[in-house]
């Protein structure tokens, strides 16, 4: 049988309220003598308090949600992986939502999200500014991964798309001889996967180099199969020497895609992808790629946000993390090259 608060306190000599105390850290305070009998009290009892109603009477439901397009993505993954830890390790519980970028599905969770008031929100992927604004309109601290515009009252986390991808290409070119570089990208409606797009293109022209639309398949969704059919109709019509994807998911099936094609990578074709978690296996393992430190922006994400809980102001900010670029030996780097360029701000 569960022991209530009130067999706590008459084992403990103190009336309910002082156990309230004694289990609200900061709400009145119990001398030592007291405490120490109701600490003493709920240690025999097993008494467990109420999670809900004393959330209640905080304002806080010690809760955070997470939205996140799919978690199919190995980086998304991840970063959910390690903001569930630290929210753990700090006495939260983190809701998890995909939404498989439904425009209705966000909106139900968003709902859902209010209903349960939760006490902040973060967001990977492309919802709707005015829900999120709306969000925000209601004091719950948003913070989201990925470009966002400013004036919303939604803070943000980058992680810069456009310097990284261009050093990424120019190391195919300068280093490796590529003259035809293909790009597997994504919806144009992604703004961060835009840039990387147009790093892609930008950097070819710079450097006199074809960039005609032969070399760039744009699919609807980021995943394994689009990368594979991506990579299969390039190899097919346009024959490039390397291929850049956007993700590392269109990575994976650009590889099975070219060993279909009795292909070899890197010796027929060169592969650099933009994101790879540092729990990668498998085909990725040896790819060369912009790499994600989930870990740090994991810890970015939460500090920020509870920066924002703590805060009786929701001041907006926003940060840019910089990858790095890491060679492994997909782009035809030796196996022994160990070099690691760091992007510079």
């Amino acid at each position: 049988m569960v022991a209530t608060r009130a067999e706590v306190a008459l084992r403990a000599g103190v009336s309910p309220a002082v156990v309230s105390y004694v289990t609200n850290p900061g709400t009145r305070s119990v001398s030592a003598a007291a405490r120490a009998r109701v600490e003493e009290a709920i240690a025999t009892l097993g008494y467990r308090p109420n999670a809900v109603a004393q959330s209640l009477r905080r304002s806080s439901t010690k809760s955070i949600a997470f939205i996140v397009p799919t978690l199919r993505n190995p980086t998304l993954a991840a970063v959910e992986a390690d903001v569930e830890k630290i929210a753990f390790d700090l006495g939260y519980a983190l809701f998890v939502a995909t939404t498989t970028n439904d425009p209705g599905r966000e909106e139900r969770y968003l709902q859902r999200f209010m209903e349960r008031k939760v006490d902040a929100l973060i967001v990977a992927g492309t919802l709707r500014p005015n829900l999120l604004a709306e969000v925000a309109a209601h004091r719950v601290p948003v913070v989201a991964l990925g470009a966002i515009s400013s004036g919303l009252g939604v803070s943000s986390i980058t992680l810069e798309p456009y310097q990284s991808t261009a050093r990424a290409i120019r190391h195919l070119i300068e280093d490796h001889g590529h003259r035809r570089i293909a790009c597997i990208g994504g919806p144009e409606t992604q703004s961060l996967v835009r840039l990387r797009m147009d790093a892609w293109r930008e950097t070819l022209r710079a450097e006199g180099l074809a960039c005609d639309e032969s070399l760039l398949i744009r699919p609807l969704h980021m995943n394994r199969s689009a990368g594979y059919n991506a990579a299969h109709l390039l190899l097919a019509q346009s024959m490039p020497t390397a291929i850049f994807t956007v993700d590392e998911t269109l990575a994976a099936g650009a590889i099975s895609a070219i060993h279909e094609h009795g292909l070899r990578v890197p010796k027929d074709v060169s592969l650099i992808t933009w994101g790879r978690s540092e729990r990668v296996q498998g085909d990725l393992f040896d790819l060369t790629s912009i790499d994600i430190q989930t870990t740090a922006v994991a810890a970015k994400l939460m500090s920020r946000l509870l920066e924002l809980m703590a805060s009786k102001k929701l001041v907006e900010t926003h940060d840019v993390l910089f990858p790095t670029l890491t060679f492994r030996t997909s782009c035809g780097c030796p196996p022994a090259n160990k070099n690691v360029a760091e992007l510079s701000r």
